[in-house]
């Protein structure tokens, strides 16, 4: 779960971790291509690379939605965490696809 920064919204430093394991898988499948593995697995990793980056997407939408966007409808919309709930369904929905 992201926290949030009081002026911005979102704290994207909650984020870091996941992105240096993304870095570290990068940089195996950098390394098994220099070495000419089998391209069955860096495709397998690959997948995992890109699974990875789709749930950090939606981990930042999450965030921006109910920081940064919430933030701003707070006083001028009563509806703010439906609306939410449902953009938040809809990405979800397309990561699946």
């Amino acid at each position: 779960m992201t926290t949030q920064h009081p002026d911005k919204g979102s704290d994207h430093r909650s984020h870091l971790n996941r992105l240096k394991r993304v870095e570290g898988q990068l940089k195996a499948i950098i390394t098994n291509v220099e070495d000419e593995k089998y391209c069955i697995g860096i495709i397998n990793q690959v997948k995992s690379i890109r699974a990875a980056l789709r749930s950090f997407e939606m981990e930042v939408v999450k965030g921006h939605l109910n920081g940064c966007v919430k933030n701003a409808l707070l006083d001028s919309e009563q509806d703010v965490q439906e609306k939410i709930d449902e953009i938040i369904s809809v990405f979800e929905k397309a990561n699946k696809i």
